[in-house]
């Protein structure tokens, strides 16, 4: 069975849908590997029938008492809002014992989680007062997007001239920033059609309808769903919009970006994409700021922003399965599956000595590894699967490294986390002998911050870790 993965996430027309679009994006990227569950106290129906409809399961609750009752503790829960505050996460690390992720924009609390993803560029782990522990998906290469947003990222898009205006403030847009920005554009007549996208918990709909009836380049959408978003940013070719995952969106579909901010958790999106010169900068949205903003994208030098490269769901993926992960000691059932391993030919050709290995010489070397003090060797699996293994030889004064991950979990970012999870397990120096030629090895040794100690020969680099 897959893994289950709960998401506690709340979304209404005061605090905004951002937190559950983003995760339903989350969900859509980890759908073929995990099993979603939402779990919300406030929540639109709308937004039901739609993850419903995504064949992800549904539950709502009435106190936080029933989602904790929820918890098996082989779950991974992921929490995305303000309000799940430090002793929140504690609880479910403590009662539960699950692997937590929380989605982040202002790094402003302690932080128990295994791992934190906050898309916003710029933000690095110092700005995180977390455990020893956590890991970090920081940045535009973890954008939270749904899929037809990163498959259009992927796309390139020229714009000639600035004439269609894509205008959505989000799912609920309490200020009702859509109308004034509505009422500036209707007097610019370069623009020969603006396009207007309501969110399923905009309340003004009425006040956006009589402005536009001054026009007839206005037309107004209400609580469409993402292809719909994307095929209309598609034919924009600036969007107004905030500082927010809507701002990826548009950015990803190739539009021109007016942006600003009104909200706290917009401001280090804001702050990053400001500096960078990456939007045209509309402030606070204030009526001035916005006039001044859409005058001078008319203006402007017109760029595509390659920014965003469409595959943050397979990064993603990779850190989840990671949580789904563990490393055991070696049994003696594992034999034959070491032996299998060894004998793999890309192990071989990897090895120092290329040759196969035989059958009884490797018995006798496993039963010998097996009651030997100085040596520890471990297998690392997901859902009782053998990944791959990782083994230390005690030598003088340090420990000598060795691992290897099956073929069918390659290219899967194992060699790593194996590595990583294995260090956990020994305390001391370690070494490692590397073919020069092995370049994924010798990079994951020096992502790990192993020092290239010096070259053996003109075939061998050894690295070493004081831990």
């Amino acid at each position: 069975m897959k893994k289950q993965v709960l998401i506690r996430v709340d979304g209404n027309a005061q605090i905004g849908l951002g937190h559950v679009v983003r995760c339903i994006a989350l969900a859509q990227m980890l759908k073929d590997e995990f099993q979603i569950h939402f779990i919300s106290k406030e929540i639109p129906k709308s937004i039901i029938g739609d993850i419903i409809s995504k064949g992800f399961e549904f539950t709502k609750i009435e106190t936080e008492e029933t989602f904790f009752k929820l918890l098996t503790g082989k779950d991974i829960v992921v929490l995305d809002n303000y309000f799940f505050d430090t002793a929140y996460q504690k609880r479910i690390k403590e009662i539960s014992g699950c692997k937590l992720v929380c989605i982040d924009d202002l790094h402003d609390k302690e932080f128990y989680a295994d791992l934190i993803i906050n898309h916003a560029p710029g933000v690095k782990p110092e700005d995180y007062q977390a455990q020893s522990f956590t890991k970090f998906a920081l940045g535009l290469d973890y954008a939270l997007l749904r899929p037809a947003f990163l498959k259009a990222a992927k796309e390139e898009r020229k714009i000639e001239k600035i004439e269609t205006v894509f205008v959505c403030f989000g799912g609920s847009d309490i200020k009702n920033i859509t109308s004034m920005c509505l009422s500036v554009l209707i007097r610019i007549k370069e623009f020969k059609k603006i396009i207007v996208v309501l969110g399923a918990s905009f309340q003004n709909s009425e006040e956006v309808k009589n402005i536009a009836e001054a026009t007839k380049r206005v037309e107004i959408y209400h609580g469409i769903d993402e292809n719909r978003i994307l095929d209309l940013l598609k034919i924009s070719d600036l969007a107004i919009v905030p500082a927010s995952g809507i701002l990826l969106e548009a950015i990803s579909a190739g539009c021109m970006v007016i942006s600003g901010m009104y909200a706290d958790n917009q401001k280090f999106i804001h702050q990053y994409f400001k500096n960078s010169d990456l939007i045209i900068d509309a402030g606070k949205f204030d009526k001035e700021s916005i006039e001044k903003a859409v005058k001078s994208s008319l203006k402007r030098e017109i760029f595509p922003l390659s920014i965003i490269d469409g595959y943050s769901g397979k990064r993603i993926n990779r850190l989840f399965f990671g949580l789904d992960i563990n490393l055991r000691n070696i049994k003696k059932e594992d034999c034959g599956l070491l032996y299998d391993w060894a004998n793999d030919p890309d192990v071989r050709n990897n090895a120092f000595a290329t040759s196969i290995i035989n059958w009884d010489n490797h018995l006798n070397w496993f039963l010998d590894k097996l009651v030997n003090p100085d040596t520890h060797i471990f297998i690392l699996e997901r859902k009782g699967k053998a990944i791959g293994q990782i083994r230390f030889d005690k030598e003088v004064d340090y420990w000598k490294i060795d691992y290897s991950i099956d073929k069918k979990f390659r290219g899967m970012g194992m060699g790593s986390k194996i590595i990583k999870l294995g260090l956990e397990k020994i305390e001391g120096k370690v070494k490692a002998w590397v073919k020069k030629e092995n370049i994924a090895s010798c990079k994951i040794f020096e992502n790990l911050n192993f020092i290239l100690e010096k070259e053996i020969d003109n075939n061998t680099i050894q690295y070493f870790l004081s831990k």
